[in-house]
């Protein structure tokens, strides 16, 4: 049976890299040069859209809007995600780490590695 690579969903629909570099700097200067992302590989009764609408849902993701990737999109681009599900940050968080110094061109990486922004299935006809 051939491995599947994790979904990696990211909550809203920012890609201006400049903002994201910001974001990162933030953490950074609070311990952890990192974004926050929710992964999971479909299980095998479930489609990767039912598998993204399961991470939403089960995270809670509140943005109208996601972005998705895989893990290995995101490590080809030479980034490295830890999972992090400790306190209330649930299930499926994990950490996208970026190196110290933060640089623009890591940050567009970020960006690239990412589609454009999709509805976030939990928040169809939603007002």
């Amino acid at each position: 049976m051939e491995a599947v690579d994790p979904v990696v969903v990211r909550g809203g629909s920012l890609r201006d890299a400049r903002e994201i570099r910001e974001l990162v700097l933030d953490n950074a200067d609070m311990g952890t040069p990192a974004l926050s992302v929710f992964v999971d590989a479909p299980r095998p009764d479930e489609t990767e859209e039912e598998c993204i609408e399961r991470i939403c849902r089960v995270q809670g993701i509140p943005h109208g809007k996601i972005q998705l990737s895989s893990v290995s999109r995101l490590e080809a681009a030479g980034f490295r995600l830890t999972h992090e599900p400790g306190g209330n940050q649930g299930p499926h968080h994990y950490h996208v780490h970026f190196d110290v110094p933060v640089e623009q061109s890591q940050a567009e990486g970020f960006v690239a590695s990412f589609e454009s922004p999709v509805p976030n299935p939990i928040k169809r006809g939603k007002a």
